[in-house]
């Protein structure tokens, strides 16, 4: 059999599964900061509070507890509260027994003292993520959501949580000017992607519990 020539012969490129970097996982912040920066333009015009700020600084501290969560191999949670309008971040610190659910929003005084131990302790993160911010003034937290709750919080303490398997919770938050609750604009939280979407007004939860 003659011998082929002129034909080159390409091995198939094997493949290779590596995790994400520090720095790849800081570009696709980047990237998402971006983005909600483009969805957000004109809201100025829209509302009578500069609420394109707020919304960019929520997003962008959503991004980067996700990642902080994966990066570091610990659960972590945002601390909104709705009285004061601020809002930091925490990490979990320490083990805890699988009598009571990581995620629980029993009022403490329900709860038995003996039991109250074994809920996972937080402490609040090194540098700017772990400081205590606020909302500019004229704006407020309309409210809070997340899934296994009953309703909308409208006051006290709440939380969204972030699992470092990039898991995190699906959630609303809503913003309105501080004596227009109306006029409110909410950012949803994707549990599986960490991607916020943005959407005028306030949805019921219903249909965010039936999304895909």
């Amino acid at each position: 059999m003659p011998a082929l020539e002129g034909l080159t012969y390409m091995r198939r490129p094997v493949t290779k599964i590596k995790a994400f970097t520090l720095i790849e996982l800081m570009v696709v912040v980047a990237l998402v900061a971006g983005m909600m920066s483009v969805s957000i333009i004109g809201l100025r015009s829209i509302m009578g509070v500069d609420i394109k700020h707020e919304i960019s600084k929520i997003a962008g501290l959503i991004s980067e507890t996700y990642s902080l969560a994966i990066i570091s191999g610990k659960t972590h949670r945002i601390v909104f509260n709705l009285d004061t309008n601020s809002f930091f971040v925490e990490e979990k610190t320490g083990d805890s027994e699988n009598i009571m659910p990581e995620l629980g929003y029993e009022e403490e005084s329900k709860l038995d003292e003996k039991l109250k131990k074994f809920r996972p302790a937080f402490t609040k993160v090194s540098g700017l993520l772990g400081e205590t911010n606020k909302l500019k003034s004229g704006a407020k937290f309309a409210g809070l959501w997340v899934e296994k709750m009953p309703e909308i919080v409208r006051a006290n303490q709440a939380y969204i949580y972030f699992f470092s398997d990039g898991y995190s919770q699906l959630a609303l938050v809503s913003i309105s000017e501080e004596n227009n609750e109306s006029n409110s604009i909410s950012l949803i939280l994707q549990p599986l992607t960490g991607t916020v979407s943005i959407q005028m007004g306030e949805p019921q939860t219903s249909e965010l519990s039936n999304e895909p």
